[in-house]
């Protein structure tokens, strides 16, 4: 199977935004490439993931035909596939070795294989490693914010929805907005809350 993997045939493909496969290899699909490709402008200039998520669906960009929404977390898989560079991981998961057979992730338990230019590259290096060093770099300045939190965080709740409320600030101000809300509008009506 590694063989043909370094000729490009693709095994355990799932379908992927941007790709088909075709005689067993991926093959890009020019309309799907390009929503990637803004996917990774949007967020090189600045976009957070949540907001481009946003952007997508008020546009009515769709995903693929069997879920159409957009969301942080897919968004995230689009900026950290690596294989939109032309080059793969193999073996990110693997198939457990006792019944009932379960996929898990492989953190080490197996090796992994890296292939290099192994199918058409969607996204340059560069931008790729860009938009990893900004995750990154964003990531950091969260924690950063993490060690100032309030001591009320986790602990306030919307009467409304339900769901956990979170500390935003805005222009050095505290405020408190409920999860759904804050994700959008229409899922919530109870407006952020300052905290004075």
């Amino acid at each position: 199977i590694r063989r043909q993997m370094e000729k490009g045939y693709v095994y355990g493909y799932s379908h992927m935004l941007g790709y088909r496969i075709t005689d067993g290899k991926l093959e890009i699909i020019p309309e799907e490439a390009e929503i990637v490709r803004r996917i990774f402008r949007m967020f090189l200039s600045g976009q957070g993931k949540e907001d481009i998520a946003k952007e997508l669906n008020r546009l009515g960009v769709m995903r693929d035909t069997e879920c159409g929404r957009w969301y942080l977390h897919t968004v995230d898989y689009v900026l950290t596939n690596i294989t939109y560079t032309g080059d793969q991981i193999w073996q990110k998961t693997y198939a457990t070795d006792v019944l009932p057979f379960k996929q898990v992730h492989n953190r080490g338990q197996k090796p992994k294989y890296f292939a290099e230019d192994c199918c058409p590259a969607i996204i340059s290096k560069e931008d790729f490693n860009l938009a990893q060093a900004l995750a990154q770099k964003r990531l950091e300045a969260r924690k950063q914010l993490e060690i100032v939190q309030s001591p009320y965080r986790k602990h306030i709740y919307c009467a409304e929805c339900g769901s956990m409320c979170r500390s935003k600030m805005i222009n050095g101000k505290q405020y408190w907005i409920c999860h759904k809300r804050d994700r959008e509008k229409a899922y919530c009506p109870v407006p952020q809350v300052a905290e004075e």
